[in-house]
């Protein structure tokens, strides 16, 4: 039975190519050195944005100059989360090196991408093999927003499905991010809708889906909750589920109690050998993904 093939990646595609780490995030987003050693990121965040005032004035400019009188500032009053923290962190993340993976990705016969990382540059990447915007991420609601490219009869799909860089209020960091999320996918998956292209949930569901460059930490419970739903449905005797879900990891990082716990939720974990280079590590890792999932006819 033909599927379509989905691919998942994380923040991994650009730590790869020397981009920065989470812990490297927040302590830009924190301007601090060293942040207490907490290691749940969406704490992290939390430890950081809630030692800040909650609201934050915005001085109006005339000729040049903030406005003020009697001795304050003019101006509007925003949100210190949305507007600072997150605003700032998506002006930062553009400063980043682009990795060169991300063509390698594009050149993947996939047909749907999914993110975590809030940048739009694999969309990009497309555009320069030819690709045109179709169907753009003009909806905020992050479970159908997806930016959709074409070229002849190819169709790609995308969703940033932890926010978007061009629009910083969807940006999601902290628990509540995630836990109201997960509300949002689990009200989605109740309600019985399938069809692949409505939203991302639905790849999980009836699409092969590759998992690349991507930690899957404790605090991801909107992917975890998904794969979780999709097991207890495959429990069901008269389920329809047949898709295949991969997860890949590189064997220096593997860690063998998280393996067990996805092979008990029916995800494939393929583990990359440890070449003498990362260099060296990466093309193996690209030399399985193209072995598993074909090449694209540009």
């Amino acid at each position: 039975m033909h599927m379509d093939k989905t691919i998942l990646f994380g923040n991994g595609i650009n730590a790869m190519a020397g981009g920065w780490s989470w812990d490297d995030i927040l302590k830009r987003m924190a301007n601090q050195d060293q942040l207490p050693d907490i290691k749940s990121n969406t704490l992290k965040y939390e430890y950081i944005v809630l030692q800040m005032q909650e609201k934050h004035i915005v001085p109006w400019v005339f000729n040049g100059r903030p406005f003020m009188a009697g001795g304050k500032f003019l101006g509007r009053s925003v949100s210190t989360e949305n507007h600072i923290v997150k605003g700032g962190l998506c002006r930062e993340l553009k400063n980043q090196p682009i990795s060169p993976y991300y063509a390698e990705l594009a050149k993947l016969n996939a047909m749907y991408y999914i993110t975590t990382n809030y940048e739009t540059l694999l969309n990009e990447e497309f555009e320069k093999l030819g690709f045109t915007r179709t169907i753009p991420a003009n909806d905020k609601y992050r479970l159908f927003a997806r930016d959709t490219l074409t070229r002849g009869t190819q169709n790609v799909s995308f969703w940033n499905i932890h926010g978007n860089w061009n629009a910083p209020e969807t940006i999601m960091l902290g628990i509540k991010d995630y836990w109201d999320y997960t509300a949002e996918i689990n009200e989605h998956l109740n309600e019985g809708e399938t069809e692949n292209g409505k939203s991302w949930i639905n790849l999980f569901l009836n699409t092969d889906v590759h998992i690349v460059g991507f930690g899957l930490a404790n605090e991801e419970t909107d992917l975890w909750y998904i794969l979780n739903y999709r097991k207890r449905m495959i429990r069901q005797k008269n389920c329809n589920i047949k898709n295949h879900i991969f997860y890949y990891v590189i064997d220096k990082y593997a860690n063998n109690n998280k393996n067990e716990l996805l092979r008990a939720l029916d995800v494939e974990v393929e583990i990359i050998p440890t070449q003498k280079s990362d260099e060296e590590t990466n093309r193996t890792l690209f030399e399985v993904l193209r072995e598993k999932i074909g090449m694209r006819q540009i």
